[in-house]
């Protein structure tokens, strides 16, 4: 005597789990996703060769009208020098990354600097797009 056994359907692997975990990983992704806007708006000048540094922590931005920024802070030119000091002792950093609007007068760049060098500045880097 042969021994039957019963046929079992098979369920549907139900979907509805899946599309809730797509979702929250797409929201967990989003909103750990950095949105913060620069306080400076800089159209970048274009060069033929690139290297890759490392991350800067200290990042002097300028734009053509003269604003200048300091690790995304405002600052002036008359306490530029000051708080680039203050900033480079706080980070215990000489190391200095420039990006500057593409069509900054070359007058303010060579202030930048040279106030970045008196300020006890080691190296610089410019940064530019490609």
């Amino acid at each position: 005597m042969a021994i039957q056994r019963k046929k079992i359907a098979m369920q549907p692997i139900s979907v509805a789990p899946l599309i809730d975990i797509v979702f929250l990983l797409l929201i967990f992704f989003l909103i750990s996703t950095d949105f913060i806007k620069p306080i400076l708006q800089l159209s970048l000048p274009k060069a033929q060769t690139e290297d890759k540094l490392k991350k800067m922590e200290i990042v002097v931005s300028a734009t053509k009208d003269g604003s200048i920024a300091i690790n995304e802070k405002l600052v002036t030119l008359e306490n530029y020098q000051a708080a680039l000091r203050s900033e480079m002792l706080a980070k215990n950093k000489t190391d200095i990354l420039f990006r500057g609007d593409q069509d900054i007068p070359f007058k303010i760049f060579v202030t930048l600097m040279d106030l970045a060098k008196q300020s006890g500045a080691a190296s610089f880097s410019i940064e530019h797009g490609k």
